[in-house]
């Protein structure tokens, strides 16, 4: 039934664009496994085109929400906007890639270890607890976009770069970029424009740790510096909640239940996160003593 669908839905997006454009389906894997369903739409004369995910417009066609027309019009209008996005700046740095961009630009990305086994042995990575820390080259980065590639074994093998320079220069330029420490107060006013009073972060001492550009953030993990600061603050050990690859949740240890917290982190992920932005149902305790992170 839903290949079907999908050959009538090509015929109705080549008609939407009006270009003569090859259209094709593509499943594509992210982040945790997931497979998620693309259409491909390739003008004459171009070399690349941008990959646009389409699960969500597949189901409200089958369920009869949206019409084939109207659901090529909406494919057609994502694809004129984005058509020199992802998968044009990605193909026009690779095809002149070297291995200078690589370490200027490559980065840490934090991800579940479990979930990405199958395509880790074709990746240059470093283990972290139960994560794994993966290294993505960032191409274009804005407030509202960020266009990056994971780094492949073959990638390192034809631009002779070890595994030892990829990491250090990961390290380095992940650093550079730096991280933010906010508070749940100045984040609510950030959002509402209503100031939080002062005790709100004394009732709830709850901090969110990312990069400026709130995208892969949750790497702040494998930096003890990131933590320190909050430590003495508080006077204690601190716990991290992953709340997603892109950033983590601090709270003074205090006297909280570990085991709370890990259905709480549970429930978010089951419920709040993309299946593919979950980092871990694991809860993390930063040791001000020692200063060192662990599993609860």
């Amino acid at each position: 039934m839903r290949e079907k669908i999908m050959d009538r839905l090509a015929e109705a997006v080549k008609e939407a664009v009006g270009i003569g454009c090859v259209v094709h389906f593509l499943k594509s894997e992210k982040n945790n496994g997931l497979i998620f369903q693309s259409v491909v739409i390739k003008e004459p004369g171009t070399n690349a085109a941008p990959l646009i995910y389409i699960d969500s417009i597949m189901e409200r066609i089958e369920v009869r929400e949206i019409s084939l027309k109207d659901a090529a019009k909406e494919i057609a209008s994502t694809y004129k906007n984005v058509k020199y996005s992802y998968n044009q700046k990605i193909h026009d740095v690779i095809s002149n890639i070297s291995r200078e961009y690589v370490l200027e630009n490559v980065v840490y990305q934090l991800v579940n270890a479990e979930k990405n086994m199958r395509f880790l042995a074709d990746m240059p990575h470093k283990d972290f607890l139960d994560m794994v820390a993966v290294y993505r080259v960032v191409v274009d980065s804005t407030e509202s976009e960020n266009v990056s590639f994971k780094v492949k074994k073959s990638l390192c093998d034809t631009l002779s770069i070890t595994e030892e320079e990829l990491d250090a220069a990961a390290s380095q330029n992940t650093e550079k970029a730096g991280f933010c420490v906010k508070s749940i107060a100045s984040i609510m006013t950030e959002i509402t424009g209503i100031p939080m009073p002062e005790e709100y972060d004394t009732d709830i001492p709850m901090f969110v740790i990312t990069n400026p550009k709130r995208f892969n953030g949750a790497a702040a993990m494998l930096y003890n510096s990131c933590f320190s600061d909050l430590a003495e603050k508080f006077g204690d050990d601190l716990y991290i909640l992953p709340s997603s690859i892109h950033e983590v949740l601090v709270i003074p240890a205090g006297n909280r239940e570990p085991d709370d917290l890990r259905d709480m982190v549970c429930l978010i992920n089951a419920s709040e996160v993309a299946g593919d932005e979950v980092l871990s149902n694991n809860v993390y305790r930063y040791s001000s003593k020692d200063r060192i992170l662990s599993i609860v």
